[in-house]
């Protein structure tokens, strides 16, 4: 009996492996476990999800609210992390299972997105690579950030705009089909906020293309215009409220309509020795973290960085020697004009194909809403954009690659037309992608761990409730980690990431002085360099802070609060 969600043996088999690997992380031994959570931002979301389920308000140290996040990751922490009542590490394992199934979710959707389009070899191909690349799965689906469910949403509005052009197809296209889009729409928008560009994008290319799709034999000017309008507020309206609903809620519970972390970020690109990088200054910069293969920076590193894997093998296979650098520089250009050629001939060859899928796809307003997004941070002072900002740019990219790769398919048609030849290529395909994936998954949480290392990740927590007392107020630059399993300690974010608007506000005014009284700071815990040279650091703590030491690899200080005034 097919199954009522999943279609297709191929469907199941994905599901299941992809489950099961996740399952395999989920009960691995504490260490391992946390191999899974590479950045400390993951635990951001964490413990403030955790302080909401306690009643501490929507904030990370429970002194002061923050709004430093993206609201539906945060939605589905918040009864994840109830669980910390029971088990610290218990709400981890969920979220790598759930992470688990949320990443088949979208596999899924990215295999009937090409499957219903009639391109269902270069769909498992597309499958295939976004299911169990390791490069795709350490920034979508690993860290506990936002990332999974960002990559599902943003994949689904695609899937369902394709399916307006199905429909319309196959004459079962029905108004509901544009309001499922202006909900999805609300829950893309809410998986990361910077989505707007590319919802923006998306729906009014919907506007254009199905303007009259539902028409019907004899309207009049006025009913035409009247359809019209019905689908523009069935397409912008839920999101458009869902917008203005979010800014104003910030704006009174918070203090500010966006999220502060964004405002930081962009502060920091005015500071003269921040050690968190520097902004885009002028177009050629721009232009070379278009091309970067850094995974930080490079929107579309995902892509970007093949020329280099290539020109490597070529160094490594030849034993090139001499200035390698320059010789590097020139192998990535050839490559990158030799396969730009190849893609150019593949899309020449099947112009009409190609055409057909970019449309149904909605690549071109997908990519002009990822370049929207792009030059939101790369135009501004925004700096340290990190992996997982770019989600968006990596779907595009695989439904890109999954198109070229179609176009290759259709020209080796011509030449081979046996289905079973085609079979075992899949095959083959799919053992040489989830082999390594699932040697990547076991390397990742071994279940043998030596006894010694065993609560390694707690080194920090320990070595912190060491060398401070019960009640103590820690602040620290980062700190997700240790805020999460401290006992009878408060970490209080100095960066502001995860902090409020008023802590940003004062140290934009060199007045955070004030802020640390207040609360009763006792501890500072970072990099010494960080506190002490760097801003907007060295002036925070210019004469507040005593060295006690090193602790766990960074250093401790003693806060010393100003003196009241006579």
């Amino acid at each position: 009996m097919r199954s009522k969600i999943l279609r297709s043996p191929f469907e199941v088999a994905l599901v299941v492996i992809i489950v099961l690997a996740h399952l395999y992380v989920a009960l691995a031994p504490a260490n391992s476990l946390m191999n899974w959570y590479t950045t400390d931002d993951a635990f951001y979301y964490f413990k403030t999800a955790q302080n909401i389920g306690l009643g501490h308000d929507i904030s990370f140290d429970g002194i002061s609210r923050t709004n430093g996040f993206h609201p539906l990751w945060m939605i589905i922490c918040v009864p994840i992390f109830l669980l910390t009542n029971v088990n610290l590490l218990l709400p981890l394992r969920i979220v790598v299972l759930l992470a688990g199934l949320m990443n088949a979710a979208t596999v899924v959707l990215i295999w009937r997105l090409f499957n219903s389009n009639g391109a269902a070899f270069a769909g498992v191909l597309a499958t295939l690579f976004w299911a169990f690349s390791t490069r795709v799965h350490a920034i979508t689906v690993t860290l506990g950030m936002e990332s999974t469910v960002n990559a599902l949403t943003v994949t689904l509005l695609i899937y369902l705009a394709s399916q307006l052009d199905v429909k319309k197809e196959l004459g079962t296209l029905k108004k509901q089909d544009f309001g499922l889009i202006g909900i999805t729409a609300i829950f893309t928008f809410l998986s990361r906020i910077d989505n707007g560009f590319v919802i923006a994008a998306v729906l009014f290319w919907i506007l254009l293309k199905h303007r009259d799709s539902l028409a019907v034999a004899g309207e009049n000017r006025k009913q035409v215009w009247l359809r019209r309008l019905k689908i523009a507020l069935m397409l912008g309206l839920p999101v458009g409220i869902t917008l203005f609903a979010y800014l104003g809620f910030n704006k009174w519970y918070f203090g500010t309509e966006t999220p502060v972390s964004g405002q930081i970020k962009r502060w920091w690109g005015t500071l003269p020795n921040t050690v968190y990088g520097f902004p885009v200054d002028n177009y050629k910069v721009f232009l070379t973290h278009l091309i970067t293969p850094q995974v930080n920076i490079g929107p579309f590193a995902l892509i970007t960085q093949t020329p280099h894997d290539i020109a490597y093998w070529i160094e490594n296979a030849f034993k090139l020697t001499g200035d390698l650098k320059t010789t590097h520089r020139i192998l990535v250009l050839v490559i990158s004009l030799v396969l730009s050629g190849v893609a150019a001939l593949l899309i020449k060859y099947n112009w009409k194909r190609a055409v057909k899928l970019i449309d149904r796809f909605y690549l071109v307003p997908f990519f002009i809403g990822c370049m929207a997004q792009i030059y939101s941070y790369k135009s501004t002072t925004y700096i340290e954009t990190l992996t997982w900002y770019w989600v968006s740019e990596m779907v595009l990219i695989v439904l890109a690659e999954g198109i070229l790769a179609d176009c290759l398919i259709e020209w080796i048609k011509k030449k081979v037309t046996s289905q079973r030849v085609y079979q075992m290529v899949g095959a083959v395909l799919a053992l040489a992608m989830i082999v390594p994936y699932i040697s990547y998954i076991i390397n990742l949480a071994p279940y043998q761990v030596d006894p010694e290392y065993s609560e390694a990740y707690l080194g920090g927590a320990h070595a912190l409730e060491q060398f401070t007392e019960p009640g103590s107020i820690i602040g620290t630059t980062g700190g997700g980690i240790v805020a999460y399993f401290i006992k009878d300690r408060t970490i209080v974010n100095l960066d502001g990431l995860i902090n409020s608007n008023e802590y940003f506000q004062r140290m934009r005014r060199g007045k955070t002085t004030e802020y640390f009284d207040k609360i009763g700071l006792d501890y500072v815990y970072g990099n010494i360099y960080m506190i002490t040279k760097s801003d907007p650091y060295a002036r925070m703590f210019s004469d507040r802070v005593e060295l006690i030491g090193t602790v766990e690899g960074a250093s401790l200080f003693r806060y010393r609060p100003s003196k009241p005034a006579n």
